[in-house]
């Protein structure tokens, strides 16, 4: 994984599997995230999050009366 704003040309070995953007999150807005080692959910709130390589977005299901 490489941070960063920078410039990163790729070898001819590397294949590109996913480009990821930081999350810009209000002191009211939140996102789950879920560790693809572990299988552990943990929310984060109020901050700019970038997800690691071992982590990703996971959506919780609400029931229809919370939605």
């Amino acid at each position: 994984m490489v941070y960063g704003p920078k410039r990163y040309v790729l070898p001819v070995e590397v294949i590109l599997i996913e480009t990821r953007n930081s999350i810009p999150l209000d002191k009211n807005e939140g996102i789950y995230v879920r560790n693809t080692r572990t299988g552990t959910i943990e929310s984060k709130q109020g901050e700019t999050y970038m997800l690691k390589a071992h982590e990703e977005l996971w959506a919780m299901e609400l029931d229809d009366q919370v939605e």
